[in-house]
């Protein structure tokens, strides 16, 4: 009972604080910020609410993209670790 105690605790430390910042890190070189509408204006299809939102974990509206022949992949600009 006593590890367990200690386990929840040092997650809940460990855990970010609700409603606290999420990071905004950028693109890396090979791929493009691209906006929400810019996005959309691309693919105009039902459902892009919430594929774009599945996709942009700090929901600034902003998404990396990058496109290669029959692939247009993207992420969320949160995802760039090394900036």
């Amino acid at each position: 009972m006593l590890v367990t105690t200690i386990v929840l605790a040092a997650t809940a430390a460990l855990a970010p604080a609700a409603g606290a910042e999420k990071p905004t890190r950028g693109c890396t070189a090979s791929y493009a910020e691209i906006a929400r509408d810019e996005l959309q204006a691309l693919f105009p299809r039902s459902g892009f609410a919430e594929a774009f939102a599945s996709i942009d974990k700090n929901d600034d509206g902003v998404l990396c993209a990058k496109q290669t022949p029959g692939l247009f992949n993207t992420v969320d600009n949160t995802s760039n670790a090394t900036r």
